[in-house]
């Protein structure tokens, strides 16, 4: 009898082996493992996500987001007249609505599983470009981060945004490393952020000024219009054309003051620091009923201490590990770092930038997720 088996490695070839046969060392059970492994770490991440859908009630802006999905669609497309959020998500929430039976669990369940969509397309990144081990690393974090599981578990738009910049940016590794095919990837991904959330926007610029970058190269280096900048070309256009109609929505929704509720302090930054190494649980214990928090301990430390903690924990694998990876004189690996740590970090700094420039009220934290999840990768891969 025999069985056809896919090893985990860079090549990704395919080895047919006898069922008896016996594995010869530890690295060939590791390799024979990873899938499983990998496996595993995605169903951990769904069980922490799933069982509690529906332990609780619905608040305000979920009680929102089930309203909007009892108007018909033409209405829902009229919307953003009345609301500065878009309608991507209101839409993909009716339509599951329409096969799924009403319930909190099920208004929810649309956030998770864009969720746990983040969390294999984080690990696959990893496994491809950095390797097994880093994939599940990576997969881990993410499983465990309480960011991300808060939201899973709320019906409104913050996963599916953070889901489309984990996309976004694995189409335009893939564009430049694998075939210039995936720049039409990126263009359509990314021409759907800011119908997702305003803060889609920033991912948008922070990603096509990367792909404006390659460009200009390109053209410097061949000056003919060759089939990889025709196709980074095409999904640039792509992508900034079909953000217009929400670049006007937002320029009204500015006109009118509207924003995010709350004008962030410098504490808010200091925060948001917290909230991705260590969750909604210790950075922002006020966000949820101490009550409920288990163990009790960890509502009676204060937020302060858990966001100092957390960070530490956080930041010196990346800074030390990082560092060490610089070393090594691999641009590929470089290249590959920066991208992913400039659409990390450029949101959230231009977001917090802009609001404590000009005194402006602004979204500081949750539609900042997909940022989150990039740092968890870079800190796997660190790690």
């Amino acid at each position: 009898m025999w069985l056809l088996r896919r090893f985990a490695l860079s090549e990704g070839c395919w080895l047919v082996i006898p069922v008896e046969s016996p594995v010869k060392n530890f690295r060939d059970f590791f390799r024979i493992s990873s899938l499983w492994a990998g496996v595993l770490v995605w169903a951990l991440a769904l069980f922490l996500r799933l069982p509690g859908l529906g332990s609780q009630g619905l608040f305000l802006d979920e009680a929102w987001s089930w309203d909007v999905t009892r108007l018909p669609f033409k209405e829902i497309l009229a919307l953003p007249r009345f609301d500065p959020h878009p309608v991507l998500y209101y839409l993909l929430l009716k339509v599951s609505l329409k096969v799924l039976p009403l319930t909190e669990a099920n208004l929810r369940l649309l956030s998770a599983v864009f969720s746990l969509l983040a969390v294999a397309a984080l690990m696959w990144m990893t496994r491809r470009w950095w390797g097994v081990r880093p994939a599940l690393f990576v997969g881990l974090l993410s499983a465990f981060s309480s960011f991300d599981v808060y939201y899973a578990q709320e019906a409104r738009m913050y996963t599916l945004l953070s889901a489309l910049v984990i996309f976004s940016v694995g189409g335009l590794l893939a564009a430049w490393e694998i075939s210039p095919r995936f720049f039409l990837l990126w263009g359509g991904v990314s021409a759907l952020l800011p119908w997702v959330h305003a803060y889609g926007l920033l991912y948008l610029g922070t990603e096509s000024s990367l792909v404006a970058a390659y460009i200009l190269w390109q053209w410097r280096r061949e000056r003919t219009f060759s089939p990889p900048l025709r196709y980074a070309l095409g999904s640039l256009t792509l992508a900034v054309v079909g953000s217009v109609p929400m670049v006007w929505m937002f320029w009204l929704y500015r006109q009118g003051n509207a924003g995010g509720a709350w004008v962030p302090t410098w504490s808010d930054l200091w925060m948001f620091g917290g909230l991705l190494s260590t969750g909604l649980v210790a950075a922002r214990s006020h966000f949820l009923d101490a009550a409920h928090l288990v163990p009790p301990i960890l509502p009676e430390a204060s937020p302060l201490f858990w966001a100092s903690l957390g960070m530490a924990v956080f930041s010196f694998p990346l800074v030390l590990r990082g560092a060490h990876l610089f070393s090594r004189r691999n641009l590929t690996t470089h290249w590959r770092t920066l991208v992913v740590g400039w659409v990390a970090l450029a949101p959230p700094v231009g977001a917090f930038a802009y609001a404590f420039w000009q005194h402006t009220r602004m979204w500081a934290y949750k539609p900042l997720l997909g940022s989150a999840l990039l740092l968890y990768l870079l800190l796997g891969v660190a790690i």
